[in-house]
């Protein structure tokens, strides 16, 4: 990669006055951020080697465990995903049909009960009470430049959370 490829791919993403990185795409808050206590990157291809990178930059310069996934295998896996884990998903434009799919089988397969697959908009009235986890919101994921895709998923916290426990507790009574 050229120095050139290297500047245009950071520019207006690193603040050099302060050293901090700019990505409003994001728009994580710094309270949001001081919860995150593991990350996976999803990807496929090239994007999963992009991970690969990224994996090492943030374990290196945030201190976060960071684990690089490839969609296609994600997908079939049953992840410890909770409140301090994040989701990020790199995707070249083509491959934002992987990411939708990815989630839709996670939700279908081993985080069925766990993650919800939405395919219409979701409204509050959806959230409250809703046993899951995590309710995907597929029409809000969009492939962003520079190969970014924003994924939203939405949860009432305190009732997944109890309903999360309930399941633990019924996983014991069988033991």
């Amino acid at each position: 990669m050229s120095r050139a490829a290297i500047t245009n791919t950071v520019s207006g993403r690193i603040n050099l006055e302060t050293g901090n990185i700019v990505l409003p795409e994001i728009n994580l808050g710094s309270e949001q951020f001081d919860r995150i206590e593991r990350i996976f990157l999803v990807a496929c291809g090239t994007s999963w080697h992009a991970g690969l990178v990224g994996e090492y930059m943030i374990e290196e310069l945030a201190r976060i465990p960071v684990e690089v996934e490839y969609a296609s295998e994600f997908r079939y896996r049953s992840p410890i995903i909770d409140s301090g884990t994040i989701c990020l998903t790199i995707s070249q434009s083509g491959e934002t049909i992987d990411t939708l799919e990815a989630m839709r089988e996670a939700a279908r397969g081993p985080m069925r009960g766990i993650l919800e697959y939405c395919e219409r908009p979701i409204v509050s009235s959806d959230i409250i009470g809703n046993p899951h986890s995590s309710i995907f919101d597929a029409p809000s994921t969009i492939t962003l430049p520079d190969g970014f895709a924003k994924v939203i998923s939405w949860y009432d916290n305190e009732w997944g959370y109890s309903c999360r426990v309930c399941d633990l507790l019924a996983r014991f009574k069988d033991w």
